[in-house]
């Protein structure tokens, strides 16, 4: 399984592996049915206020729910949460996104929902996977998926604000794109469903849709990622637009998660993970960010072990992916526990997984 644990690997990091070309096209991605939305303002709100109106809902802005993520828990339970999990009242790392953006009034304004809409009815799922046959729940508990979920949009929203900030973050964009198609395609497979999970592989194909035309800078392609993203967004609101096209259960994670693009996010949570193996107080502050990034870590493992990415029918590759989800789990696990001891030997067992599939496996950008 190629991984990259900074403390494991040489300085080359995560790339794409020389039989898996970037994917050109997908069959999937869906034309703009409507016209493309205008840019957002140059000078966003930087401060949101919370009113309510005479119904007794939450309102961010005139048109803005309280409740645009509706599969996470309020703000306090959230904070609460982190805050009992890490066993400590302090802040998490500044680059923390389980913290840090989860909670929905720290959005940028990006997708607006008119608040007299009725949502569109759910559209029926082509096919799903058998929950029973998956163990995404151990591997990727349901709140930690929607966690990273959250902080995934938060990102991409304020990457679409405007043409200029697109320019200065597409690469990051096209990134986070191919991880929220990997995103949707497990939520698909995991027992503890989402609100939107009939329509998970309509997400992932949106998201396929967003990463694609991330892919240079300037108003054409910044426009065709608006369009993507506010499609995606909107199944993930449960408000889907009329008229897109049927996902197919049956496409490649090959084609519609670039393997590269996950490494590159299982890269930055081994960073993360680097940073608090060296210090216990560190560690037991941020506990809550070390079993979220693990989290991930594992489940990407899981998710780029499939048969339809390259080199995956070898018995060294899936070795490593099989130490690499074990290994963050354990790490997630002792997190959980305040375990600095465990955390750390299970770390180094991941790294040294790494290392070795990368002495066979080798990637480049």
């Amino acid at each position: 399984m190629p991984l990259v644990l900074a403390a494991a690997v040489s300085a080359g990091g995560c790339e794409r592996a020389t039989e898996q070309p970037r994917p050109q096209a997908a069959t999937t991605t869906p034309q703009p049915a409507t016209p493309l939305p205008a840019a957002a303002p140059a000078n966003p709100v930087k401060e949101i206020s919370v009113r309510v109106d005479a119904s007794g809902r939450k309102w961010l802005t005139p048109t803005v729910p309280y409740d645009v993520f509706p599969d996470l828990p309020p703000d306090e339970e959230i904070a609460a949460g982190a805050t009992a999990k890490a066993g400590s009242t302090a802040n998490s790392a500044s680059d923390n996104p389980p913290s840090e953006t989860v909670a929905s009034i720290d959005r940028k304004p990006s997708e607006p929902v008119m608040p007299d809409a009725a949502p569109t009815p759910k559209r029926p799922s082509a096919s799903q996977p058998a929950a029973a046959a998956s163990d995404w729940d151990a591997v990727f508990p349901r709140e930690v998926l929607q966690t990273e979920l959250a902080s995934l949009r938060n990102a991409v929203g304020e990457g679409l604000l405007t043409v200029g900030s697109y320019n200065n973050a597409f690469e990051q964009i096209s990134t986070d794109g191919w991880v929220l198609s990997a995103l949707a395609t497990i939520a698909s497979e995991h027992p503890d469903a989402t609100s939107w999970k009939a329509n998970a592989l309509l997400a992932r194909d949106m998201a396929t849709g967003l990463a694609m035309a991330a892919t240079a800078r300037g108003r054409q392609n910044f426009s065709e990622a608006e369009v993507a993203k506010e499609r995606l967004f909107a199944v993930l609101n449960n408000n889907t637009p009329p008229g897109l096209p049927d996902p197919d259960p049956a496409a490649s994670r090959e084609e519609t998660a670039d393997r590269a693009a996950l490494m590159t996010r299982m890269q930055r949570a081994a960073d993360r993970l680097k940073n608090l193996i060296g210090d216990e107080a560190t560690f037991k502050k941020d506990a809550a960010v070390a079993s979220h990034e693990a989290h991930v870590l594992a489940a990407l493992a899981k998710f780029t072990s499939h048969r339809d990415y390259g080199s995956t029918d070898e018995a060294d590759y899936q070795s490593a992916a099989a130490t690499v989800v074990e290994g963050g789990v354990g790490m997630a696990k002792a997190a959980d526990g305040q375990d600095f001891a465990t955390f750390k030997a299970e770390f180094d067992r991941v790294g040294t997984a790494c290392n070795q599939c990368h002495q066979k496996y080798r990637f480049e950008n």
